[in-house]
């Protein structure tokens, strides 16, 4: 029996979100989160461990690819945290049509991803190995950026939980695309170069763009103790409440986190990860098991969503 494994990766929301032609765009940032998908095909009927998301993307590629899945076992865990800005839903979705495509030996690329997340909700583009502007709500790729950012970012969880869609296309016209040029120019660029500091420049410039769209109440504050304390700059999920504070080792995470506790009354103060910002696209694997072993499932650690039931 083959089983195949797909991982996607989560974002630390996005390096830089705007309008470019009239549309709404995005870079996303992968950061080192994974949402892990396990799938294989059953003689009986299969049963699907996953979101409500997954399975209607899963329904999606299968007419699109004229596949009756029936009789596919698949199960999706993640430890990417949900409703934060960090593309929990566009991985876990990657992850569980790229394994579903392995078990029938189908190549999927990063666009047909794309357009299967699209036709579901505005989506991150993690799908791509190299960075790209991307529109969330149709698919389309603006440029290429033909590189990708290794970086280190301090996250700051917040308590606050955002729904993409509750904030609805019509929030992102609230930039100029006359303000977000800079933005995508200063990015690129910086990308291009390994020059940290650039893309920092353009990753704060967005963020305080997006306090228009949605406001976080102590974005500023971050920013003066990120440029205080050696960071580079200050990522944000444009459409949730996760902040980074992205840096290199010169950075003084001790001296940040002191001062933003003594600032930040204890009941607001926010969890914090240490991420590493990597390149996007979806890690698979294959694995051969004897028919008379069996399997039982499991996708190691991380929660488990059952939605669909049997097929």
């Amino acid at each position: 029996m083959k089983i195949v494994t797909a991982a996607a990766p989560g974002t630390c929301g996005e390096y830089i979100q705007g309008i470019v032609g009239g549309e709404p765009c995005l870079v996303s940032s992968p950061v080192d989160l994974w949402s892990t998908a396990r799938a294989w095909t059953t003689e009986g009927p299969g049963l699907r461990l996953c979101g409500e998301k997954t399975d209607r993307a899963l329904r999606i590629f299968a007419q699109d690819r004229g596949l009756d899945l029936s009789g596919l076992r698949i199960e999706v865990s993640s430890e990417i945290p949900k409703l934060k800005g960090m593309a929990s839903s566009t991985a876990d979705i990657c992850a569980a049509v790229s394994a579903a495509a392995g078990c029938f030996d189908i190549r999927i690329g990063p666009d047909e991803l794309a357009s299967v997340c699209t036709r579901v909700e505005p989506s991150d583009n993690l799908m791509y190995p190299e960075l790209n502007l991307f529109s969330h709500y149709t698919g389309e790729i603006f440029d290429r950026f033909g590189c990708s950012i290794s970086a280190r970012v301090l996250a700051l969880d917040f308590a606050e939980n955002v729904s993409t869609l509750e904030l609805g296309r019509d929030a992102e016209f609230r930039k100029t695309e006359e303000a977000f040029a800079p933005c995508a120019s200063m990015l690129k660029d910086g990308a291009r170069r390994g020059d940290l500091d650039l893309i920092g420049r353009a990753c704060t410039l967005s963020a305080r763009l997006n306090q228009e769209m949605q406001y976080k109440p102590r974005l500023e504050l971050i920013i003066s103790l990120c440029e205080s304390f050696g960071g580079a700059g200050v990522m944000i999920g444009h459409s949730g409440s996760i902040v980074g504070v992205l840096h290199n080792e010169g950075f003084d995470e001790t001296g940040f986190l002191t001062a933003f506790r003594r600032e930040v009354p204890a009941g607001e103060a926010p969890d914090w990860m240490r991420l590493h910002l990597i390149a996007g696209g979806v890690r698979h694997s294959i694995e051969e098991i004897p028919e008379t072993e069996g399997y039982t499932g499991g996708c190691g650690n991380g929660a488990a969503y059952l939605c669909g039931g049997r097929r």
